[in-house]
């Protein structure tokens, strides 16, 4: 169930990963080898509050063995959780927290369950230009985008580019490298709901060869 003390602080994504990173003895470069995420700009994060595209975050929380909402919320200690048979979080507009890159400002909703097999994202494309992005990218899993204001254009690696108009959607395997860009006057808006990766337990990773 939700949080209902909206008085909480919600700790950010640099004072999370720092403390993350700490609570398992990692230096900088031990995370960046293990996440296959650069030292710099791990550094960045940490220090400067830099954000990071949903594919790196996805690989941030793989290699720190968190969910990704765990990336920006404190861990309940096990003594404390309860046994839940029936979750769920109701969301208000404006609720949820945003990280914006220089393609996209990615809105992430309902970020107080843990563990969730989707997770939901309002995304506002910024780029119009598929020169505008260094590489294409993906990550595990699949996930449905649905636009809700605008228009975009979906790259992807082994597909020629469509265009897809407001009510329109599409269906992509996550894994597919991929990019959208904004082809109306204003930003387009994107609703996308992606499946979770699964984070293996301790146990999990202790019991492999």
């Amino acid at each position: 169930m939700a949080n209902d003390n909206k008085s909480s602080p919600k700790p950010r994504l640099s004072q999370r990963l720092k403390a993350l990173r700490e609570a398992r003895g990692l230096k900088l470069p031990e995370l960046a080898t293990i996440t296959n995420i650069s030292r710099s700009s791990l550094y960045k994060v940490e220090n400067s509050g830099m954000s990071l595209t949903y594919d790196k975050l996805i690989d941030l929380a793989e290699g720190l063995q968190v969910n990704v909402a765990e990336l920006f919320h404190e861990e309940v200690p096990e003594e404390d959780q309860a046994i839940v048979t029936a979750r769920r979080e109701v969301g208000r507009k404006g609720e949820g927290f945003s990280l914006r890159t220089k393609n996209y400002n990615s809105h992430y909703l309902c970020p107080e369950l843990k563990s969730k097999k989707l997770t939901p994202i309002l995304g506002t494309i910024l780029s119009t230009s598929i020169d505008d992005f260094e590489e294409m990218t993906s990550h595990e899993g699949e996930e449905f985008n649905y636009v809700v204001e605008g228009a975009i254009e979906v790259h992807t690696q082994y597909y020629s580019p469509v265009r897809l108009d407001t009510g329109d959607y599409i269906y992509l395997d996550s894994t597919m490298p991929h990019v959208f860009v904004s082809v109306s006057k204003k930003p387009a808006v994107v609703l996308s709901i992606c499946t979770s990766p699964t984070t293996k337990t301790a146990g999990e990773l202790d019991g492999e060869t």
